[in-house]
């Protein structure tokens, strides 16, 4: 899972998850391997609050406890189901 806009917001965030998602899809369909790889992506926009797991928290160590990633989790298993 990847926040855009954590931890400073852009005016592009949404445009760069956007981008960013469909270069996931191009580059997999680009490697070579002999097992078939596939990707979905999900992407949600929307107030996301994100903050510190725990009290000695790394930067890297976060949570988005709001609703918006688990949109963009609906969204990406919409056809799974």
């Amino acid at each position: 899972m990847a926040y855009f806009g954590w931890p400073r917001a852009h005016e592009d965030d949404a445009q760069g998850a956007v981008r960013a998602g469909l270069e996931i899809v191009d580059a997999i369909t680009t490697l070579e391997t002999n097992t078939v790889l596939q990707v979905r992506v999900g992407i949600a926009t929307g107030l996301v609050v994100v903050g510190e797991d725990g009290a000695e928290a790394k930067l890297t160590d976060h949570e988005a406890p709001s609703g918006a990633d688990g949109q963009a989790q609906e969204r990406e298993n919409f056809d799974n189901d």
